[in-house]
């Protein structure tokens, strides 16, 4: 390794240049791992807010798989599913005024 400042060769596991007595960071040799997002919770969460069966499907993916990526996603998941249920239910309580609106439109 060499020192970022003067130059000079250093021992690896230096944390002090001994020519020039600036401190170093010896370099790492364990690589930093980014745990990935949930990809299908983050769609389930989409498909809950634009509405539909697909965001409930996606969210129980989502949340099944929430172990694999260490627990991420997992808030997601549970968002996603909440919001589907109640577009869901919205969807079945307005029926009944959508099919009545449908006949008064008819005749």
């Amino acid at each position: 390794m060499f020192c970022p400042t003067c130059g000079s060769e250093i021992d690896d596991n230096a944390t002090i240049c001994p020519k020039c007595g600036v401190p170093v960071k010896p370099y790492s040799t364990t690589a930093t791992t980014e745990q990935k997002t949930n990809i299908f919770a983050v769609l389930g969460l989409i498909f809950s807010i634009l509405g539909g069966w697909l965001g409930i499907v996606f969210s129980i993916i989502g949340l099944v798989q929430a172990p694999k990526f260490g627990g991420k996603g997992k808030g997601l998941a549970i968002a996603g599913l909440i919001i589907s249920v109640i577009w869901v239910v919205i969807a079945i309580a307005m029926y009944p005024f959508v099919l009545a609106a449908m006949e008064n439109a008819l005749a």
